[in-house]
């Protein structure tokens, strides 16, 4: 699954207009602008780092990201059919099931749980939703400033 093109997470880039405002920026952008711009750099550095630290989890052990993808592979086949986008279309009643489906080993069990937890938090905590503290949320909140400005 996570070798696949079709799973891979990708970086957001956030570049330098996010994170290197300068002393002209009281200038021409509001304050409240400024604090919601760097909150929004924080949050996509904070993401990011959520994806690196999978990528590390799964390139630190090789043989057993291979052996646990082979057999979430039979469970994903079990229980939904199919293996899911992201961990975000799991539910974690879902999770267990495939796990249980799978035939992994108590290290190959807590390997993936691990992993699937890393995933969890960088989708559904770290993306969020527009009310929430995460990138969907500080990215409604500079929508909402540039509204209300009119630019």
């Amino acid at each position: 699954m996570w070798r696949s093109p079709r799973h891979t997470t990708f970086r957001l880039e956030s570049g330098p207009a996010l994170s290197e405002l300068t002393l002209l920026q009281d200038l021409f952008i509001p304050e409240e602008m400024t604090a919601a711009l760097v909150q929004l750099a924080q949050a996509i550095a904070t993401f990011n780092s959520q994806i690196e630290l999978a990528r590390d989890w799964i390139a630190a052990d090789p043989i057993m990201t291979l052996v646990v993808e082979r057999k979430l592979e039979i469970g994903y086949q079990a229980v939904m059919g199919a293996p899911p986008d992201t961990v975000a279309d799991m539910t974690p009643a879902q999770f267990n099931d495939i796990i249980g489906a799978s035939k992994m080993d108590p290290n190959e069990i807590l390997w993936a749980i691990h992993l699937f937890n890393i995933l969890l938090a960088a989708h559904i905590i770290l993306i969020g939703d527009s009310a929430g503290a995460g990138i969907h949320g500080k990215l409604f909140a500079v929508e909402s400033i540039v509204a209300r400005e009119g630019w």
